[in-house]
């Protein structure tokens, strides 16, 4: 049900941590080995200064974010050769309670993907500059449990409708809705193992937000809250057999709708904050660096957590003109700076 694309994430390894704990591993070769389908494909770099990159891309058919997580760490604990079993995934959990639709020839992107004048940029937010942001945020509404996801997230929404609105010409904020991506396995009763393996997500719809004075902050953020909250255990307890598929059909259904037909802008955002991409230690060391790339597809983000785990690195994707007033944003580069 995933939209019809690969999805590849990149390891860095340092120099100096390959050679503190060897290479003596033949992990790549024992998964080519055991794997010749085309939902993964893996490939290891090995540069002359002694760093390594390991790519890795997903079929996004049948594999989301939290899967590509735990395969990538119980593939790197069992090349360490750790754990007395192997991790085995739980591969029958999503298809028992969300049964795969059969001639399923439906083309939910059409249209959107692949736009000649996008571009996709990354954008850093620095723990302090989060802090900060949540700050100026709980001083507007006087609520204390603003997350840092939320935070980053309505930022991201609303100054990405200021850069619309200065696009126009016309002076005027376009009206906007906005979804999150929110992962099931837990809002479920009872809650799946989180090795459960499929696309076991949903969408997060906001409602439509028409701007016609001062565009607040924490009106956004409770917009993506309440788009967050509302897929809880009575709402997933709805949507098992083919109403699951259904929902999301009409969910990518209505975005087109609004994108193309009425012109009405549709912020998608997707977090891999809680992946764990940076545990991925094959005995060489975690990761210094994990990357992704951005979805050919406007108004779309995916948020993933810096090596530290305190900060967070966006991939925005918007129409180039966007872009370039985003850039120009005193406000957004207050607790927001562009990788260059």
């Amino acid at each position: 049900m995933a939209p019809p694309f690969y999805f590849p994430i990149l390891l860095i390894y340092s120099a100096s941590d390959v050679k503190a704990f060897g290479s003596g591993y033949n992990a790549v070769a024992t998964m080519q080995y055991l794997i010749s389908l085309e939902i993964i494909a893996v490939q290891l770099n090995q540069f002359k200064c002694g760093s390594l990159a390991l790519g890795v891309c997903f079929s996004h058919k049948i594999i989301d974010g939290s899967t590509a997580s735990s395969f990538l760490n119980a593939w790197a604990k069992a090349s360490r050769g750790q754990g007395n079993e192997n991790l085995i995934p739980k591969m029958e959990e999503a298809a028992m309670l969300f049964p795969p639709m059969k001639n399923f020839e439906i083309d939910l992107t059409r249209g959107m993907l692949g736009h000649k004048n996008i571009v996709t940029k990354k954008i850093i937010f620095s723990e302090s500059n989060i802090f900060g942001l949540r700050k100026n945020i709980i001083y507007e509404c006087s609520n204390f449990n603003i997350s840092r996801v939320e935070a980053v997230t309505a930022l991201m929404w609303k100054s990405s409708l200021e850069a619309a609105k200065a696009s126009s010409g016309d002076g005027k904020f376009p009206t906007s809705k906005a979804c999150h991506a929110v992962n099931i396995r837990n809002k479920m009763t009872p809650t799946l193992p989180k090795h459960s393996t499929g696309n076991l997500w949903h969408a997060g719809m906001s409602s439509m937000v028409e701007v016609k004075g001062e565009l607040r902050l924490h009106d956004l953020v409770e917009r993506v809250r309440e788009a967050i909250k509302k897929i809880d255990g009575e709402y997933i307890s709805k949507l098992h057999g083919v109403e699951f598929p259904n929902k999301i059909i009409a969910a990518f259904e209505g975005m087109k709708i609004l994108a193309l037909e009425k012109s009405i802008p549709f912020y998608s955002f997707t977090s891999w904050i809680n992946f764990n991409f940076y545990e991925a230690n094959f005995g060489w060391g975690k990761p210094t660096y994990v990357h992704t790339i951005g979805i050919p597809m406007e108004n779309w983000a995916i948020l993933m957590a810096t090596r530290d785990g305190n900060g967070i690195e966006a991939l925005l994707t918007l129409t180039t003109h966007d872009m370039t007033q985003l850039e120009q944003n005193p406000d957004f580069l207050n607790f927001a700076s562009f990788d260059s």
